[in-house]
């Protein structure tokens, strides 16, 4: 269960994983693409970083042949912020955290100032072991923040 800090004055800056904007791109009614739509109706502030794009492009072309949606028109027509490529230096502390792939995922929603990670890697994020040892932002899954969101 995550503790959602909703505030009348400020909008929620929340970073998402290649996971969730790959969900969001290859069905139009989950919740990914609802959370997108969130972003693009200025609800919440979107973040990512351009190493998740390039990650989000490579998993499109591996394993989605049925979208003809490029991820990057679909990052600027949603408005996401996206932070420059995360360095090496930027991720060496987070490999001691999660397997050394997901290091900049971490790093990036430290970096965007964000409160919340969203993804859908329950196996390297979002799991009870990563989330006991990175505290610093709430990571939850889209159903998740959605829930909480809506209250």
């Amino acid at each position: 269960m995550i503790n959602l800090k909703l505030k009348e004055s400020k909008m929620l800056k929340v970073f998402f994983d290649a996971s969730v904007l790959f969900s969001a791109i290859y069905s139009g009614r989950g919740g990914s693409n609802q959370l997108c739509r969130l972003v693009k109706d200025k609800k919440i502030k979107g973040f990512t970083t351009q190493t998740v794009v390039l990650e989000l492009q490579t998993n499109i072309a591996k394993f989605s042949k049925r979208t003809k949606v490029s991820p990057a028109n679909f990052i600027a027509d949603h408005h996401f912020l996206v932070r420059s490529e995360i360095a090496e230096r930027e991720i060496k502390h987070y490999k001691t955290i999660v397997v050394a792939k997901d290091a900049h995922v971490l790093a990036g929603a430290l970096l965007c100032k964000c409160e919340y990670l969203l993804t859908l890697d329950k196996k390297h994020l979002d799991n009870k072991g990563v989330k006991n040892k990175f505290s610093e932002v709430i990571i939850a899954s889209p159903k998740e923040f959605l829930q909480y969101f809506r209250r």
